[in-house]
């Protein structure tokens, strides 16, 4: 008969086991636990009774057939790998989901074996369970979940079946679904299954079982095998208790449920017929020893009543514990057509600090039936013009995966900025669910490098020292040399003369620079370098010029100089102090890199046996304006092409230091001779435009020879 719940509810003691064979529930242990850990719990716990009870005083329950309440299950199966029949197969995990709506909806085939005494107040529920068909981002799922784990077992007191840092897995949402673990063993096997009542964590909401107690299909364990564990278990998480109270025998307490009779404790086994431990008024009932929430055999159980039945409905009442779970869609199957690509997320550029020039990181799922091999991605940043990537590849249906796209300069001169995503033409068809395939996605990046012209000659106010400056093995890196320069009196030099340290990488970078279209039209890097060896026999250091446009997150080689290509002097036994002969002018062309606005260019030495290395009159410039300038120098014969790399066409400039007849000619880089033309040269600067239609795309050098002792080649790649 109903006692005082209150008491019931919020006094556990943990019981004994009487039998290995025999069943037992963890549930009001792990609820004393709970308990002691959160005391607010019990408040929780008292406001769910006094909830539940008004509804049953008050008559505010549904009627027999007008309210029928369909649960979405998840199966989180955690399957231990040392014992492959722990993970359990679908038909095992639907033959539980079918026990369940049998068993709430009294359709069970044993139903007719309910003494007649209780057929009166048996009941149907009139609660049902599906397995989840649409998960919590509203994708499809077979309402089942998968985890390997090198546990053999799990701690009821620990709840450790239901985390991944100790080898399980995490829930769904308890709002939306009915989560149910299912493991290798609980307690080493002493425990068939535990459940949190209404009210407990959410992270922890739901049910544990064992996987041989689960279902009525597969590896099973007798006497449990038809799957009625897990309707003993449910019927906590639906706020039920054991039916004899947890008193250990003194019928003062029972299960807050009315037509229930007392027992004196929990029945084991399959009992004898007529067996009554409690004495009850005015009607003297037997122990229901068939409730589904005592502790026989399963197949000694067959009944709910109709008092239970209202407990569990008050559960799902507006303002109940478990009323958001009626509100939940994960019943209904999704509509998934055959192709259709989802744009998630937008992994990277993300927060703030990013650079200005991107590669996109974006997350796409395959929501449609068929796997996904091809689709277009457009993006843009808002303002700006839009890129296209194809993309092509392999994406099962349902799963997901990160594509990085192309690199996108910003448009905005702030550093707030909005990139605008766009996928479409899944395997070349239209997208059949195209709302979800576009987003616009905010970051903050650095503020942009400061627009070329560049110039630095490291003269006095320079500032180098502010420079990024690499040198890992803290021995000699990139320092300025305050006596030596190309055109003034300082420079930035490696002193390799006495650095001994062969394979070292040491580099400086520059300032971010803007390539700004609307300043220069033709970038182009120049600078000037001197170089020697030791001896002719040294092996040579290697001179690098690197382009990142991914604030250093990537480097780009555009320049590479080593041993005759890089010298600009003799070998020199002592420490090499060029004179102003032997300085050297590269020129280096930016073009692919114009627009970007956060350009990080690096000088890069790897160590080698040579001499000292000298860089000055670092300058970005247009190309134009910069070959003037670098040619305004009096007493040096110096070639360029620009452009290089070049298509169609390239123009040759030479300063010549005296006026005569030179012989130009283009080989390739087997030394086949492809072009000869004489020409006469002016001093000075000199223009010779060249035309490349009749060569293929290649590397070849470009030569100048005036008069009988002077020759200088420069390479020309030519690109279409």
């Amino acid at each position: 008969m109903k006692k005082s719940l209150l008491i019931l509810a919020l006094t556990i003691v943990p019981y004994l086991l009487h039998a290995q064979s025999l069943r037992h529930c963890s549930t009001m242990e792990s609820h004393a636990l709970l308990l002691e850990q959160n005391p607010a719990l019990g408040q929780e716990r008292q406001q769910i009774e006094s909830f539940t009870q008004k509804c049953i005083e008050k008559d505010a329950l549904p009627k027999q057939g007008q309210v029928l309440i369909t649960i979405p299950v998840v199966v989180h199966v955690v399957h231990t790998t040392s014992n492959p029949v722990s993970n359990i197969s679908e038909a095992q995990i639907q033959s539980q989901i079918d026990v369940l709506n049998e068993d709430f909806r009294r359709l069970n085939a044993d139903a007719s074996f309910t003494p007649a005494e209780f057929l009166p107040v048996a009941a149907d529920t009139e609660i049902e369970f599906c397995l989840a068909q649409r998960d919590p981002n509203n994708g499809p799922t077979n309402g089942i979940t998968r985890t390997p784990t090198t546990e053999t077992s799990f701690s009821t007191d620990a709840n450790d079946v239901k985390s991944p840092t100790t080898g399980g897995t995490s829930g769904w949402p308890s709002s939306k679904y009915l989560n149910i673990w299912v493991c290798n063993a609980i307690d080493g096997g002493f425990t068939l299954g535990y459940a949190q009542f209404p009210g407990g964590p959410a992270a922890t909401d739901g049910v544990v079982i064992g996987y041989n107690f689960f279902g009525r299909v597969g590896a099973l364990e007798s006497p449990f095998d038809l799957g009625r564990t897990t309707t003993h278990e449910v019927g906590h998480w639906l706020n039920l208790f054991h039916i004899w109270g947890d008193d250990f025998g003194s019928c003062t307490q029972d299960d807050a449920v009315s037509d229930t009779p007392r027992s004196g404790d929990a029945w084991y086994g399959c009992p004898a017929v007529n067996s009554n431990t409690c004495v009850d008024s005015p009607v003297n009932f037997n122990d229901m020893f068939q409730n589904y929430m005592d502790y026989t055999d399963d197949a000694c159980m067959n009944i709910y009543t109709l008092g239970q039945k209202q407990r569990i409905q008050a559960l799902f009442m507006p303002g109940g514990p478990r009323f958001a779970i009626t509100q939940s869609n994960g019943c209904l199957p999704v509509d998934q057509g055959l192709n259709d690509a989802v744009l998630t997320s937008l992994v990277s550029p993300a927060g703030t600090g990013n650079c200005t020039t991107v590669s996109p990181v974006i997350d796409v799922q395959n929501f449609g039936s068929t796997d996904l091999v091809y689709f277009i991605v457009e993006y843009n940043f808002a303002g700006g013009p839009v890129q296209t990537y194809e993309w092509t590849g392999f994406i099962p249906s349902l799963q997901s995966l990160d594509i990085t796209l192309p690199p996108i300069t910003t448009v905005s001169t702030g550093i707030i900025h909005s990139l605008n995503i766009n996928i479409t033409q899944p395997n070349g068809q239209d997208d059949y669910s195209p709302d979800n395939n576009s987003g616009a996605f905010s970051f903050a990046s650095i503020s942009s490098g400061a627009p070329a012209p560049f110039s630095e000659g490291f003269e006095a106010g320079t500032n180098f020292n502010t420079w990024s400056n690499s040198n890992p093995d803290a021995l000699i890196g990139f320092a300025l040399n305050n006596s030596i320069g190309s055109s003034g009196s300082a420079s930035v030099y490696m002193n390799n003369f006495i650095y001994n340290a062969s394979g070292a990488n040491d580099e400086f970078s520059m300032p971010y620079v803007y390539l700004n279209p609307s300043i220069i039209s033709q970038p182009y890097l120049y600078f000037d370098v001197a170089y020697a060896l030791k001896t002719a026999g040294d092996a040579s250091d290697v001179f690098q010029v690197l382009v990142s446009t991914d604030c250093g997150e990537t480097f780009t080689n555009i320049y590479t100089k080593a041993g005759a290509n890089l010298v600009t002097a003799p070998p020199v036994a002592n420490s090499f102090v060029p004179s102003q002969g032997q300085w050297r002018t590269e020129f280096i062309s930016l073009l692919p890199y114009m627009g970007m606005r956060n350009v990080m260019i690096s000088f890069k030495q790897i160590r080698g046996a040579g001499n000292n290395l000298y860089i000055d009159n670092i300058n970005i410039t247009d190309g134009t304006v910069g070959i003037e300038e670098v040619f305004n120098q009096p007493n040096e014969s110096r070639l360029m092409l620009y452009p290089n790399p070049a298509a169609s066409e390239t123009v040759l400039f030479f300063n010549s230091i005296q006026s005569g007849k030179a012989t130009i000619s283009i080989t390739d880089l087997s030394g086949k001779t492809l072009f000869v033309e004489q020409t006469d040269l002016q001093q000075g600067i000199n223009q010779l435009p060249l035309s490349l239609n009749q060569f293929v795309p290649g590397m070849y050098l470009i030569n100048l020879v005036q008069g009988t002792k002077f020759s200088v080649s420069e390479k020309l790649l030519i690109i279409r």
